[in-house]
């Protein structure tokens, strides 16, 4: 294939000027006993280094030639040195970041491990950790939303005030710029070799942690710190039913299996094979957390080379030059793309790959519904020691899947299982999916009602008539449409077992979807509200709890629950409608608005401290008269139409 002879014997994918800037400037320097850049307690010697490095908090990175970064090699490379001799880690200054131990495991394996990934390993964990923690401190200044990007937060004159101007600009030109080292996205994109990231400035992020507490501790201006939440073994609870459910093999029951794909694969270019081979020891460790800060990079440098040879733009595999975006994640993955400017042509990966894998993709990494791992991984939202380990054995799995397709095959029974996988697929996580399970869950809960119920017996609602009618007209319209015989129930579990388009879903769709998932959240919280108010009045009866006015309040709520359990079921049919079949009933730009509102409002009313039941009987005769006449003129216009 093209991609081989482009880039799996690749030395670099490092655009020139950066490579300079990570690689080519440190060669030659040397370390110096005379410089006192850093001090034994591994922090910056500020007064020194603006007295010697020939460095100054007015630098504008633009206008500067390339001895600027021998400058600051030296300090780095002092950095490294006194990391090494040092025998008393500054844990006190780390305390800052919440992330003391990790921190300690990074400066460990720093002065221990000489493996060429460790350096990478550890600027990957550190950026992560110093994005978090300078988050954290933002918050506690302004009591406002942290800037999404890290450029923009260390940018903001809250932190330059508390930090001082030079070392928020030696923050910048490590981390915060594309116009410096930027080591934070290059090492997060994926980009650099393992033997691209030197130990040095690995060290001297350790040394810049180190030095932002030091300031922290002497000038007291913030003691205490708002943490905000990050990813814990609770949270990721949440995920698991949903990832187990992907049927995935144990890949630990398969480690030969594994090895093979990673050695064998043309897709893996040789400067980045480490990433992939450590990462999967890493897994075989129980090191999720670690396995996943490798893997996800490694990954995106794949999807980045296979992306820029199928759509032939191989010039933008490289980190960017200064002054343009290179390609990440988001475009690799997206429908289109830019290839030159104001251009816009159809991404080929999907040919490539195949929908199934680019939604297994999307869906763990893009899904707002979903674990989002990469951004919350990067970002330092995670909780590194909590990930468990079917979130790691998941991502690696999809990752294992997207070499296989690529190619070669290798006939081993790891690439069945996941090809089987593969081709049954289906989104976990894309709202669409959300919103079919939400749908099923609330229609399980109406069903339940009855046998709440069967404890009071119940007489028919007065406005059974009219939902008598909302019911009939809905079938009439659904059996034109899916000509599906039964109940309003039959009709509900045919569309949910329809399938859905989920990838590449329009903003308005995604807008619609959303405000389709507010209504069934609506009649959830109302059925609850019914479900509760059925047990606790039974209790409160049987026990004569209840004045007179509040046994005809109950009476009447009795009385309307079957009425009430019919609106729900055609709530949810609409909704199903609205996502499937129908758009043109939706051309009324009222009706969803409306149906969202009646849903939202009688969600409030059943409330247990209102139990507004003539109310809500109001609300409903107004809803069912209003959703007939929709529904009886759209049927007129199919029938025109037909």
């Amino acid at each position: 294939m093209f991609y081989e002879a482009q880039f799996s014997k690749a030395n670099s994918f490092l655009s020139p000027s950066i490579k300079f800037i990570l690689v080519d400037a440190r060669e030659d320097l040397t370390y110096s006993e005379a410089n006192n850049f850093v001090t034994p307690c591994l922090t910056f010697n500020w007064d020194y280094i603006l007295l010697y490095s020939g460095l100054s908090a007015d630098m504008d990175f633009h206008e500067h030639n390339h001895s600027i970064w021998k400058k600051f090699w030296s300090i780095f490379i002092d950095s490294g040195r006194k990391l090494q001799e040092c025998r008393s880690p500054p844990i006190h200054f780390w305390q800052w970041t919440n992330c003391v131990e990790e921190i300690q495991s990074c400066y460990i394996q720093l002065q221990s491990d000489k493996s060429l990934i460790i350096p990478l390993k550890s600027a990957l964990f550190l950026t992560s950790i110093f994005e978090n923690a300078v988050g954290n401190v933002f918050q506690q200044c302004t009591n406002s939303n942290v800037p999404f990007l890290l450029k923009d937060l260390l940018k903001s004159v809250e932190l330059l005030s508390v930090f001082g101007k030079f070392p928020m600009f030696m923050a910048k030109a490590l981390l915060g710029t594309p116009l410096a080292f930027n080591i934070r996205n290059v090492c997060w994109h994926g980009f650099p070799a393992p033997e691209e990231v030197h130990f040095d400035i690995s060290a001297a992020l350790v040394v810049l942690i180190t030095s932002i507490g030091e300031i922290l501790c002497d000038s007291n201006k913030i003691t205490t710190f708002s943490l905000r939440p990050r990813m814990d073994a609770v949270t990721w609870a949440t995920f698991l039913p949903l990832l187990t459910s992907t049927g995935f093999p144990n890949l630990l029951e398969h480690i030969d299996d594994v090895r093979e794909v990673i050695q064998k694969s043309h897709f893996i270019p040789k400067t980045h094979l480490l990433y992939w081979i450590n990462a999967f020891d890493l897994l075989c460790n129980g090191k999720h957390g670690e396995c996943l800060m490798l893997l996800l990079p490694a990954l995106e440098h794949t999807l980045r080379c296979v992306f820029c040879s199928v759509n032939c733009c191989l010039n933008r595999v490289l980190v960017a030059e200064q002054h343009s975006l290179y390609t990440t994640m988001d475009e690799i993955l997206d429908q289109h793309f830019v290839k030159s400017e104001g251009l816009r042509e159809e991404n080929q990966l999907i040919l490539l790959l195949g929908q199934n894998i680019l939604e297994m993709l999307m869906d763990i990494l893009h899904s707002f519904g979903g674990p989002r791992i990469r951004d919350k991984l990067s970002h330092g939202e995670c909780c590194i020691s909590q990930i468990p380990s079917v979130v790691c054995n998941h991502v690696f799995c999809v990752a294992l899947t997207v070499l296989l397709k690529l190619g070669p095959p290798q006939n081993i029974d790891l690439e069945k299982l996941l090809t089987d996988v593969e081709e049954n697929f289906t989104p976990k996580f894309h709202s669409v999916s959300l919103l079919k399970s939400q749908t099923a869950t609330v229609l399980e809960k109406v069903k339940a009602l009855n046998l709440d119920l069967r404890l009071f017996g119940g007489t028919r609602s007065t406005l059974t008539d009219s939902v008598l009618k909302l019911k009939l007209a809905l079938l009439n319209h659904s059996i034109s449409q899916v000509s599906c015989p039964g109940d309003i129930v039959d009709h509900i579990d045919l569309l949910l077992n329809k399938p859905v388009r989920t990838l590449y879903r329009t903003k308005t769709d995604m807008s619609m979807i959303g405000s389709l998932r507010k209504i069934i959240s609506a009649v959830e919280k109302t059925c609850d509200n019914c479900s509760n108010t059925l047990k606790s009045s039974q209790q409160y009866l049987s026990q004569h709890m209840l004045r007179s006015r509040q046994r005809a309040t109950f009476s009447r709520f009795l009385e309307f629950v079957p009425s009430l359990q019919i609106i729900f079921n055609s709530i949810l049919l609409m909704v199903m409608f609205q996502l499937h079949t129908s758009p043109e009933i939706f051309a009324h730009p009222k009706l969803m608005k409306y149906l969202q509102q009646y849903s939202e409002n009688i969600a409030s009313l059943s409330n247990q401290g209102k139990n507004r039941w003539v109310e809500i009987e109001e609300k409903t005769g107004k809803f069912c008269q209003y959703c007939i006449s929709v529904l009886n003129s759209t049927h007129k216009m199919c029938e025109t139409c037909d």
